[in-house]
């Protein structure tokens, strides 16, 4: 499950994705609109945190998959860039 709380620790927290694979948080872009989730295989997904745009539906989106293990997605201050390490 992917859960956002408040940094203030005030207030109820909400579950933004709930999914039967663990997915680990690891980026949220600037704007808030996206979430980088990333599995131990290293495969990266973006997650819609508004779902304004999407009808209701907050869905992951496949990133590319790396053949290389992929690790520490970072999204850039513009939003433009998504930064990661990898094997290769």
């Amino acid at each position: 499950m992917v859960i956002e709380r408040p940094a203030s620790g005030i207030g109820k927290e909400a579950v933004l994705y709930h999914s039967a694979i663990m997915l680990y948080a690891q980026s949220w872009s600037r704007d808030g609109r996206w979430l980088v989730l990333a599995e131990a295989s290293g495969s990266f997904y973006l997650l819609p945190v508004s779902t304004e745009a999407l009808g209701g539906e907050r869905k992951p989106i496949p990133f590319a998959e790396s053949p290389a293990g992929s690790r520490h997605p970072s999204v850039s201050a513009d939003g433009l860039w998504l930064l990661y390490s990898s094997e290769w």
